[in-house]
């Protein structure tokens, strides 16, 4: 049950980027810990990471091995060992699921954000125009900064119920006023509290959505008691 715990919890954790659809597997084996069979998963060309891990007990030590490993090449992309007292197994399963999903998540976006601007099909689904949004508005320069709308707006355009492509248009206005590149500023403050309010609407349990929203309305409508709730 206690590995178990730890696969449902960081599934549950990574399921929420919109950018990564978590395949279940079956329940671990307690004695082998959340191991995956590569070569299957290199005959499934939908799956393109394998995160697995081992969990050893001895005495009142626990070690807890986790890896993240390309599905196409077998090559490991991340690996971390943790070692722990035993105690409570829900402080441990939390402090896991924390500390591997904080490390993963950024290495899988990126590797993603590359995939999606290497990406040159004709139809893009919403999650690759967010993705290529989020590789321009990385770039921290003005024309990458520029030309991120357009990807945001093309996202929900396809999918116009997209939560998070709303909450970072948002916050590309929050760059914009960031840098002093905004031009009418009672426009683009309608503008913005607009897309950050739909974002909020629709974003339910998404965290990082809701704080793009609600950073947009405090920094660039100036609306503090809107942004803090």
């Amino acid at each position: 049950e206690f590995v178990y715990g730890i696969v449902e919890d960081i599934s549950a954790e990574l399921s929420q980027f919109c950018w990564l659809s978590v395949v279940a597997r079956s329940a671990p084996n307690p004695h082998e810990g959340w191991t995956v069979d590569i070569k299957q998963s290199e005959r499934n060309s939908s799956v393109h990471y394998v995160l697995e891990g081992s969990v050893r007990r001895k005495d009142k030590r626990l070690r807890i091995a986790a890896r993240l490993i390309d599905a196409a090449t077998g090559t490991y992309l991340w690996a971390r060992r943790f070692d722990l007292e035993d105690g409570d197994d829900f402080k441990i399963q939390d402090q896991i699921t924390g500390d591997v999903v904080g490390a993963i998540a950024p290495k899988l976006e990126k590797i993603e954000i590359d995939r999606a601007c290497r990406s040159s099909t004709e139809k893009p689904d919403p999650v690759q125009c967010y993705l290529g949004g989020l590789g321009l508005i990385y770039q921290w320069s003005r024309d990458g900064i520029h030309n991120a709308l357009s990807m945001f707006r093309k996202a929900n355009e396809l999918n116009p119920e997209f939560a998070p492509a709303y909450g970072m248009a948002a916050y590309w206005y929050i760059q914009r006023n960031s840098y002093g590149w905004i031009g009418n500023r009672q426009q683009e403050i309608t503008e913005c509290e607009a897309l950050a309010r739909k974002a909020a609407a629709l974003a339910k349990n998404d965290a990082l959505t809701l704080s793009k929203a609600a950073h947009a309305i405090a920094a660039v409508v100036g609306d503090l008691d809107s942004g803090a709730v």
